[in-house]
């Protein structure tokens, strides 16, 4: 009853965030599986209804390597290329044409896996106008294990190199100022500015160019 229950709070006038790992948008026989009460066989057709009750969208995504998503997800094979497709249907729907952004992506957690790939993840994102979310922490899985939490997170300086590069771009693209900087509390997904263009342009080295969502302009 997913969507019965989105309707209604839609009706209340409450903000909706749906966090998913996206494999369910990108394969339409998982969408048809799940949500066929609905009149749902496509992931477009998913994707449809997701925009009419306004919800905006956190989307799972660890690797731009297909074979180091697939393991980060369980080892589930040829997870990465459904999941792949979801933001590319996402964003044929329009939710990364709002201000602030209706696409987010979860790069939750950062681990020695795949923290070489987090400021390319991010940059890939900015420059379509989708906002990321990127920590090493996490209260799940792995995550809520102390001693299993230690063998998969970077050093704390690996990180804070990270996130300095991560607020640098930010600068150079004008996604941020110095000012905001400085403030006291700041956070790794940007705020969003009124009369602020979204960077253009950006290539990954990565299995991206499988992942076809345009740059904005």
């Amino acid at each position: 009853r997913f969507f019965e229950f989105l309707r209604e709070l839609k009706k209340l006038d409450v903000t909706l965030l749906v966090f998913t790992k996206g494999h369910v948008i990108g394969d339409d026989a998982e969408a048809r599986k799940w949500n066929s009460q609905y009149g749902i066989s496509t992931g477009k057709e998913l994707v449809e209804e997701i925009t009419k009750v306004n919800a905006s969208i956190m989307l799972g995504f660890n690797s731009f390597d297909l074979c180091t998503q697939d393991e980060m997800v369980g080892g589930m094979e040829g997870y990465s290329l459904k999941r792949n497709r979801a933001p590319e249907l996402l964003a044929e729907a329009g939710l990364n044409k709002h201000n602030p952004s209706r696409l987010c992506l979860a790069v939750l957690p950062v681990t020695c896996g795949n923290y070489s790939e987090i400021l390319e993840i991010y940059e890939w994102a900015r420059v379509r106008n989708i906002s990321v979310i990127a920590c090493p922490t996490m209260v799940s899985g792995k995550g809520s294990n102390e001693g299993a939490w230690q063998k998969i997170t970077p050093q704390a300086s690996v990180l804070i190199d990270l996130y300095a590069e991560i607020y640098e771009f930010n600068l150079e693209k004008g996604i941020q100022t110095i000012e905001q900087l400085e403030e006291k509390e700041f956070h790794i997904m940007p705020r969003q500015r009124a009369a602020t263009k979204s960077p253009v342009g950006g290539t990954s080295r990565f299995q991206v160019k499988s992942c076809g969502v345009p740059a904005t302009t």
